[in-house]
């Protein structure tokens, strides 16, 4: 039954619309109350026929994806269809940024709902059990890889699954972790852990807070007009047209461990901005997280020996290619770029799966010092531009 629901940023609400109390599928916008809080198009929507459009596209990205492993089960558990059915019937809250939606004759507070001032069930053994209408923060987490939300320690910590037959996603995390400790990159900080059957699973803490909030470049980038030239220069713009500056530090930081470790699933929704959430004024580049899918996790055979290249989602090109791109990184130091093959092969190493594939983890490790020189050799190049020194 059609019901109008509120779109709200913690208690402000932001637009009122028309949704299905079933299918969780929105129609008409009736209201929209604050433009600038929208998270979607507030610089392309002119109407509230495309505010509409763009709505419906948000709250379909606001559930677990149809591509997650579990979600056949999670569906037929749940006489679901869609995974906006059980985030929307959780009122689309989640531990990302502050946004939520209520029926409109109810007078809900966010200080009573939200997951950083509010309880829920804890689930260390990441059964796909979730409940239609239940109050749960993973109803409403992205991604195809298996997660959920743990308490710990009085924080919020994320535990992800790995894929496949080596499930290597997890090793790659603490990998990439260690590497990023290593040079001193702002990153989130990931350990590793195991479920009782063994399964290994990466964990990391919540990024954000109750008065900071992720906002995705996927919506940075939809949300702007992009002013001609790249998206790498674009995103570096539009950055520093809001106040940060060190923009390119940081997207080059992560590029160049992309490169390295052969990321090949940086897509606009894991890098971004932090804001701040009452005032909305952008205050960081997110640190960077969500390196799993790197390291050949998904070769099950050896023979990689030679493939220095790998594929990049949100900027056209691989991301050798886009070492020309990055300036000089004065954070690079020759003596520890030495220790990388170690951190890489001990966290292989750590993968049981990954040891019975023969002479895999050798033929990682020797793309890996490969990579190293080819970056090496770029970023030669690159200090000779700085100070005129061929």
């Amino acid at each position: 039954m059609n019901k109008e629901f509120v779109l709200k940023h913690k208690n402000i609400p932001v637009a009122s619309f028309i949704m299905d109390d079933e299918s969780y599928e929105s129609g008409q916008v009736k209201n929209v109350y604050d433009e600038k809080r929208l998270p979607f198009g507030s610089q392309r929507a002119e109407t509230k026929e495309s505010i509409a459009t763009y709505l419906n596209r948000w709250i379909n990205y606001r559930g677990i994806p149809q591509s997650r492993e579990d979600f056949g089960d999670i569906a037929l558990a749940n006489k679901i269809s869609f995974g906006r059915e059980l985030s929307m019937g959780s009122y689309g809250l989640n531990l990302t940024d502050h946004y939520w939606v209520h029926k409109k004759e109810k007078d809900y507070k966010w200080e009573d709902f939200n997951f950083f001032d509010n309880g829920y069930t804890d689930n260390f053994e990441m059964k796909n059990n979730y409940v239609k209408g239940k109050q749960d923060p993973n109803v409403s987490v992205d991604g195809t890889l298996v997660k959920c939300w743990n308490r710990e320690n009085g924080g919020n910590v994320l535990w992800k699954k790995g894929r496949g037959l080596l499930k290597q996603e997890p090793y790659n995390e603490l990998i990439a972790s260690k590497i990023l400790d290593l040079f001193g990159i702002e990153h989130v900080a990931y350990t590793l852990g195991a479920l009782e059957n063994g399964q290994p699973v990466s964990k990391c803490p919540c990024m954000v807070d109750k008065e900071n909030e992720y906002i995705n470049a996927d919506f940075i980038f939809f949300d702007s007009k992009l002013k001609g030239g790249n998206l790498y220069e674009s995103y570096i713009n539009i950055c520093k047209d809001k106040g940060i500056t060190d923009c390119k530090e940081r997207i080059d930081e992560m590029m160049a461990l992309d490169f390295i470790i052969g990321n090949t699933d940086r897509h606009y929704g894991n890098f971004g901005i932090i804001r701040e959430a009452d005032s909305l004024k952008w205050k960081r580049i997110v640190p960077v997280f969500d390196n799993g899918s790197s390291l050949f996790y998904n070769e099950i055979l050896s023979g990689v020996q030679n493939k220095t290249e790998s594929n990049c989602i949100w900027l056209p090109g691989g991301n050798e290619e886009h070492l020309k791109l990055i300036g000089y990184p004065s954070w690079y130091d020759r003596e520890k770029g030495k220790e990388i093959p170690g951190i890489v092969y001990e966290g292989l190493n750590k993968n049981n799966r990954l040891r019975e594939v023969p002479g895999k983890i050798d033929e990682i490790i020797s793309v890996i010092e490969q990579r190293i020189k080819i970056f090496e050799n770029a970023i030669q190049c690159k200090k000779g531009q700085v100070t005129g020194v061929s």
